[in-house]
């Protein structure tokens, strides 16, 4: 649907007439031009910052095109781009069309105002940065910068400092000494045997002499049974109707467009719909099982441990002597020792063989008990 041109009205500032017809230039009443300042509007309080359903302007306010030739407005400026301009000599409204004012004849290219008071560059002044009456829009150096920053954050550093602080003093490297007071060690021998197992699976492996076999379900397979109809609800957005908005925009030359807009509206809508949904049967797959007896080493389960807190260490070798079936497989070995402190270290067996009562560290450690480097001063 093409846009309607509708017609504006303006009020005498002079003799108080109102809705005079936008398109005509002189107060019918006091014969007075069109001043700079006039504000057109449309009947009924109709604004052009609101979306109506329908049309608000009856059929005798919508503009023809000889109407607005008659007027010396084409079609074409209704658009809001070709807005009245302002004459600077008296303060008169004139046509976009016109090169002179209507009112006093000076030239249209002599004035830069159009409408509503729009610059013809359509540039709006810019603000000043910074007047006597505003000083805070001066700008601000790189140290006033620098101190409010500092003044805005000085709680958080404040907060990162402390932490900072803590941190240090318990990481602090100090030096102290200590003495070596007691030992300790602990020692464990386990032991495998070798014999004879029985053992399946589906294949017999290396000196595996098989008893038995039987055929067993070895797995399972998924196979299509039957198919079932499943009904499913959906949705869908179906068409409902057609929805009319109605705008309008002030062109600035004593008339307005009437913009319609279409859209349509739609509406969800359920329906069933099916389909085939297979079912499945789990089939067995059968192979053969192999039961056989093999030699292998075991775990005993049993462990033989020593310990003791002194510097005799030894190996429990109770299970001595041992059968030509039976072996030593895993040994395995703690040292420490306990310093003045009450804290307790643990030392490899060639360090800790070395050691005696009464030796003296110097380590250098901090107060969570972190020790950085360890000295022997001896006796």
């Amino acid at each position: 649907m093409a846009d309607k041109i509708v017609k504006g009205y303006w009020d005498c500032p002079y003799c108080s007439s109102r809705e005079i017809d936008g398109l005509v230039d002189f107060c019918p009443n006091c014969g007075v031009h069109k001043p700079k300042d006039v504000k057109y509007y449309l009947k009924g309080n109709v604004t052009t910052n609101t979306t109506y359903s329908k049309s608000q302007v009856p059929d005798s306010d919508v503009l023809s095109e000889k109407e607005l030739e008659k007027a010396g407005i084409s079609k074409e400026e209704c658009d809001g781009k070709h807005k009245e301009w302002v004459c600077d000599f008296c303060g008169s409204l004139n046509n976009w069309a016109d090169n002179v004012c209507s009112s006093c004849g000076s030239q249209k290219d002599e004035s830069d105002t159009l409408y509503g008071g729009e610059k013809k560059s359509g540039e709006e002044p810019k603000e000043p940065q910074h007047t006597e009456s505003n000083p805070d829009k001066e700008p601000l150096s790189v140290w006033d910068k620098i101190k409010r920053s500092f003044v805005k954050n000085r709680k958080a550093a404040a907060i990162v400092t402390v932490i900072i602080a803590v941190l240090s003093v318990m990481f602090f490297p100090y030096k102290k000494v200590v003495t070596v007071k007691s030992f300790a060690w602990e020692r464990n021998i386990s032991l495998e045997e070798y014999k004879t197992v029985q053992e399946s699976d589906w294949n017999v492996p290396e000196g595996g002499r098989v008893y038995d076999e039987k055929t067993e379900i070895k797995s399972y397979v998924s196979v299509v049974d039957h198919y079932e109809t499943v009904w499913e609800t959906k949705t869908r957005e179906v068409f409902d109707h057609n929805e009319t908005s109605t705008t309008y925009s002030d062109n600035g030359n004593g008339t307005f467009t009437e913009h319609t807009t279409t859209t349509p509206v739609y509406r969800t809508e359920t329906y069933q719909e099916s389909h085939e949904e297979p079912v499945y049967r789990q089939d067995p797959v059968y192979a053969t099982k192999y039961y056989y007896d093999i030699d292998k080493w075991v775990d005993t389960g049993n462990d033989y441990p020593s310990s003791g807190k002194d510097h005799k260490p030894y190996w429990n070798e109770d299970y001595k002597p041992m059968a030509d079936n039976i072996r030593d497989t895993d040994r395995s070995e703690t040292y420490t020792v306990k310093l003045d402190n009450g804290k307790t270290q643990e030392k490899s067996y060639s360090e800790w063989k070395n050691m005696k009562i009464g030796d003296t560290k110097e380590q250098t450690t901090c107060l969570v008990g972190i020790v950085y480097s360890e000295k022997d001063l001896g006796k």
